[in-house]
């Protein structure tokens, strides 16, 4: 549901803030002064059934259930639990161990996404791009959707002179990245950027404003 809200509802200069549990939505401003968002198109087709994706999301669930059952029926879960909470619910909850590892990345993720709100409201490139790798390292170590491929592809980036961050998007395996780079270095680190792909079909894409979403065009 998620994409297709974006695409249909986005805001000119917006990042639209989705809540899914009740559809609520906000606009954040999403433009720097010094830096610019970057799309890479791995040119790597993502593979979510040989990569077990519908596994991980029913782990997840399965995962909030039991966490559910253990805290009892007046309990709701939280999406915002502590890492040292789950590491403490896990084991009472009956949870495996890759249960409790996918738990710790969607709610560290949903953390990271109301801290990504006030770096857009700030204007802060360095604390956004820190988001964007911190993301990028759960996405890869904790819920494991990364590749090896995408994995050196951003550890290159992120040592460029002027990217503040790069994280994979959506599903993963395979599929494209978001970056934030400096204006003034982005002469230097698009190229790089293209000559580093993992695959030499992808692409790299300068996102110099965000457009509202899908509109009716009437003769």
């Amino acid at each position: 549901f998620m994409d297709q809200f974006a695409c249909a509802c986005s805001m000119p200069g917006y990042a639209t803030l989705l809540d899914c549990r009740d559809n609520s939505h906000m606009e954040v401003p999403s433009s720097f002064s010094d830096a610019t968002w970057v799309v890479v198109n791995s040119g790597i087709r993502r593979q979510l059934a040989e990569g077990g994706y519908a596994h991980k999301v029913a782990g997840v669930h399965n995962a909030i259930d039991q966490v559910n059952a253990r805290l009892g029926p007046e309990s709701h879960f939280t999406r915002f639990l502590q890492q040292d909470d789950i590491d403490a619910l896990g084991p009472e909850a009956g949870l495996s161990e890759k249960e409790v590892r996918l738990l710790k990345h969607v709610c560290s993720e949903n953390y990271r996404v109301h801290a990504m709100r006030y770096a857009l409201e700030k204007k802060d490139p360095e604390a956004a791009g820190t988001l964007l790798n911190l993301g990028h390292q759960s996405l890869s170590h904790v819920f494991r959707v990364s590749t090896p491929a995408i994995d050196s592809f951003v550890d290159h980036a992120q040592a460029l002179d002027g990217v503040f961050g790069i994280r994979l998007t959506g599903a993963g395996l395979g599929g494209s990245l978001v970056a934030l780079v400096a204006t003034s270095a982005l002469e230097a680190v698009l190229p790089e950027l293209e000559a580093s792909l993992p695959n030499p079909e992808g692409a790299v894409y300068r996102i110099p404003r965000f457009v509202r979403g899908v509109e009716i065009w009437r003769p």
